[in-house]
């Protein structure tokens, strides 16, 4: 494959990937009410990543997140996962989908916007190696 189609792939890849997420995470801030959790515990999972141990594994820690929703309470595993245990009794603003309460989306707005914007920006650098623009 020459440079030229390669960068053309790999930008058209990058800017789907991006402009995918943006749209998704928007919907999602439209359509899905805002409530705030307490962080109730913690939920450890070894990955393959990062700084390992010396079997090539990490311990993940995920928020085990309680809040409620329409007078029921439910709890839910967060979906941003760090290397050092969360503090139990934490609030984190969450959004919940009305149609089925125990599904989240804890992660920071604007971390996702920024997330969508980079991999559009890159799609975009592809995209103009492809055209010649740059590069």
């Amino acid at each position: 494959m020459d440079q030229p189609l390669l960068a053309a792939f790999v930008g058209a890849l990058f800017s789907l990937i991006g402009w995918g997420s943006l749209l998704h995470f928007s919907w999602i801030v439209r359509h899905w009410p805002v409530t705030r959790g307490r962080v109730v515990g913690n939920i450890g999972e070894w990955r393959k990543s990062g700084a390992a141990d010396a079997s090539g594994n990490r311990n993940v820690w995920f928020a085990e997140i309680e809040y409620a929703v329409g007078g029921a309470t439910h709890r839910s595993k967060g979906s941003v996962g760090k290397s050092a245990r969360w503090d139990v009794g934490t609030l984190i603003e969450l959004r919940y989908n009305p149609a089925k309460p125990e599904q989240i989306f804890d992660f920071n707005t604007w971390q996702r916007y920024l997330f969508s914007a980079a991999f559009i920006l890159f799609g975009a650098a592809g995209l103009a190696v492809a055209a010649g623009v740059i590069g």
